[in-house]
């Protein structure tokens, strides 16, 4: 049974404010957030006609038995924003939120504990898998971008949702490197920006500055999408890139360097400079500066159990 999405337009929510505002409240959250608590919203929906219980209002039963069909196909913090899209969909309606409750929340808590340990954290691409680029990539425009998204998404430990949307406009080029803008990101839905300096390499042939100059001037780019679609025909299109694009250029050229691609995501170009840089003792706060990450405990996740052999603690220790 397929249901209809609810109207989430601020106008239709929210009739007694001013259409200034209601655009104001429109833009309170970046246009993939909504894009994401819709598609969402949509699957609650659908799963609650093909049950035959309400979605709006929901039960404290209703919702935590959604969550709980989700758990095994779902992260945790998948789970979360549906939660979140659940709760959005009851406050725009003026009702009381079933999320709020005791059952949901301690549904939720479970989840977390007994499935968030078990998930498998997507494989880091480190530099020995950037200075191997030319072995795999192909002479052409689909090679030269393929290089230019995999060492600027290094040094710069990008998201792929930030490469994306970056601009030509977004790229100054200085003597020491490039300096890139991102105007908003994940962390960053008010768009305060964020300034990622990258630095030449010492080796041109691994240098993202070199990379991105080359990208831009072999596919003419000086306004637009920096990052876009190369057809068959080896044509520029003028269209962007998508993240999941991202993530499948990064799982076709792993797999030409002989890795397993399903180990492999967008993530992991980012993935692969915060861990690199923790195991050459680069300081939090330094790694932070370029991540965009708010506090040292983010970076945790990054301090992976196979480089822990690097450091040799008890050697250092005297043992």
């Amino acid at each position: 049974m397929k249901t209809k999405i609810m109207e989430t337009r601020p106008s239709a929510v929210l009739p007694l404010i001013t259409e200034e505002a209601a655009n104001f409240v429109q833009g309170s959250r970046a246009e993939n957030t909504r894009k994401a608590y819709a598609n969402d919203w949509g699957q609650f929906m659908e799963w609650c006609g093909a049950r035959r219980v309400s979605p709006l209002p929901a039960t404290p039963e209703t919702v935590a038995g959604y969550i709980a069909g989700l758990a095994g196909k779902r992260k945790p913090s998948t789970i979360r924003r549906h939660l979140a899209s659940i709760s959005v969909a009851h406050q725009a309606k003026g009702l009381e939120s079933p999320t709020r409750s005791l059952l949901v929340r301690t549904t939720f808590a479970g989840i977390r504990r007994l499935k968030g340990g078990s998930l498998v954290k997507k494989a880091p691409v480190r530099v020995t898998h950037l200075v191997r680029l030319a072995e795999v990539l192909p002479d052409n425009l689909q090679g030269v971008r393929d290089r230019a998204i995999f060492l600027v998404g290094y040094a710069g430990a990008f998201r792929r949702g930030e490469l994306v949307v970056l601009d030509a406009r977004d790229v100054c080029f200085v003597p020491e490197g490039v300096r890139i803008t991102v105007r908003r990101s994940k962390t960053d839905q008010e768009g305060r920006g964020l300034i990622k300096d990258i630095n030449h390499a010492s080796n041109p042939l691994n240098c993202p500055v070199k990379a991105l100059e080359q990208w831009m001037a072999a596919a003419g780019i000086v306004e637009g999408p920096l990052f876009r679609p190369v057809n068959r025909h080896g044509r520029v299109l003028a269209a962007r890139l998508t993240p999941q694009s991202v993530a499948l250029i990064v799982k076709r050229v792993v797999k030409a360097l002989g890795l397993d691609p399903v180990k492999y995501s967008g993530h992991s170009l980012r993935a692969g400079f915060v861990t690199d840089a923790i195991k050459h003792g680069i300081l939090s706060h330094t790694i932070r500066r370029v991540t965009g990450h708010k506090s040292e405990s983010t970076l945790a996740e990054y301090y992976r159990e196979a480089d822990m052999f690097d450091y040799n603690l008890l050697s250092r220790l005297g043992l």
